[in-house]
């Protein structure tokens, strides 16, 4: 009898919004947080963080310089964004900007095989700790070798 073909497809995070796989994205906060790469759907989170952001903005507009998140080249952008957000003007663009400055998310991508935490079997996921995320590796293993 012929072994019956599985799609198998390793993921390092899972997106809490779509739970889609991912091998990039944006992670909120200490990581508990996890959104794909996709405007359509990151976009809406950081409106729904909207009143979170615009508190960490300083009163002395000159002190966004020491934030981690600063980047020179881009003062002016991030002067504009909390000028708009003054005014309830803001865009979900303007949200991720002053997110960014204010280290509460960032992008990454995971590259390596010990990033991998998650493991889709026919459309279905799968955690590590899972017997079918086990047998899934061992497969894998067995397959490279």
């Amino acid at each position: 009898m012929k072994p019956i073909k599985k799609e198998i497809t390793f993921w390092a995070r899972q997106c809490s919004v779509t739970q889609q796989g991912m091998m990039s994205g944006y992670v909120w906060g200490d990581g508990t947080h996890y959104c794909i790469d996709d405007d359509s759907v990151a976009l809406p989170q950081f409106r729904e963080d909207r009143d979170f952001i615009l508190d960490c903005i300083p009163s002395d507009l000159s002190d966004i310089e020491y934030y981690d998140g600063y980047y020179d080249g881009d003062h002016d952008e991030y002067i504009q964004a909390i000028e708009r957000s003054a005014e309830s003007k803001e865009t979900d663009e303007d949200l991720r900007i002053l997110s960014y400055l204010f280290g509460l998310h960032y992008y990454t991508e995971w590259l390596d095989d010990e990033d991998v935490q998650y493991v889709e079997i026919d459309g279905v996921m799968y955690e590590d700790g899972d017997s079918e995320f086990a047998l899934a590796i061992a497969e894998k293993m067995v397959t490279q070798n």
